[in-house]
């Protein structure tokens, strides 16, 4: 079945991989680089698909760190949230809310195509030596 104009297509990418991939562009991040060559893979694999799948909108939402159950899990994570927001230049992580509305944003303008938006409080602009996960 042919490509149907209108249809588009959200990708997902992880603040290690994406914001890993970010930051060794921008300076190198100790032992994040199978994290960035997997978030720099999808910025490409977006890029190549909104030429293959044209009339396809492709886009990409690059998370950064989000306070879900996931992120609390396991023993000793019930304080990353905080410690993650330390390192956000809007000292706060995520909420999967604030991801939706990213989604919706793309959803809803159908002149956006091969756009990455990030939700990631600001932590990629930071240079590494600025990060404080501790």
């Amino acid at each position: 079945m042919p490509p149907i104009k209108g249809q588009n297509i959200l990708i997902i990418g992880g603040f290690s991989g994406i914001g890993a991939a970010v930051k060794k562009i921008r300076g190198a991040v100790p032992n994040a680089t199978s994290g960035g060559g997997g978030g720099g893979g999808l910025f490409g694999i977006t890029r190549g698909l909104v030429l293959d799948l044209l009339p396809i909108r492709t886009n990409l939402v690059s998370l950064g760190a989000m306070n879900t159950e996931m992120l609390r899990e396991g023993e000793g994570r019930e304080q990353l949230p905080q410690i993650m927001a330390k390192s956000s230049l809007t000292g706060k992580t995520g909420t999967s809310e604030e991801v939706a509305e990213a989604y919706i944003y793309l959803k809803k303008d159908t002149n956006t195509t091969e756009s990455c938006v990030s939700t990631s409080g600001g932590a990629l602009v930071q240079s590494a030596e600025n990060i404080n996960f501790g």
